[in-house]
């Protein structure tokens, strides 16, 4: 198995010594950290860990939330310096350690465009 990741780029040449394996990206969207994009849902702020143009991970999430559940939310957007609300919905995809995973629809017929080059400002 070692000459496969090996191969296939995934260890690192002293991974018997140290055991260190290369870190290998596998989403099909880059995801960002939150900068100023902030989150609301039930009138609560909640912080983002990280945000793609489809897909956002909160912390601090409610205690009703479950995989699957679909919710509505606000993307608070930095706009000349205030924050605009960007009403939205999603799907929760995953609870993992006080946080959810939720892959959103696109608030915006632009939106793509809009987050990507936002994000990369950023």
């Amino acid at each position: 198995m070692l000459g496969i990741g090996k191969a296939l780029g995934w260890v690192t040449d002293d991974y018997r010594d140290k055991k260190k394996i290369k870190y290998v990206e596998k989403r099909k969207v880059p995801r960002f950290g939150p900068n100023e994009i902030r989150l609301r849902i039930s009138g609560k702020e909640l912080p983002v860990q990280n945000i793609s143009v489809c897909g956002v991970f909160m912390m601090g999430i409610p205690t009703w939330f479950v995989s699957g559940q679909g919710i509505v939310f606000e993307l608070m957007v930095p706009v000349r310096g205030e924050f605009a609300p960007v009403l939205t919905q999603g799907r929760v995809t995953r609870i993992q350690g006080g946080g959810a995973a939720v892959h959103y629809r696109s608030p915006h017929p632009n939106w793509t465009r809009l987050m990507t080059n936002y994000l990369s400002r950023s």
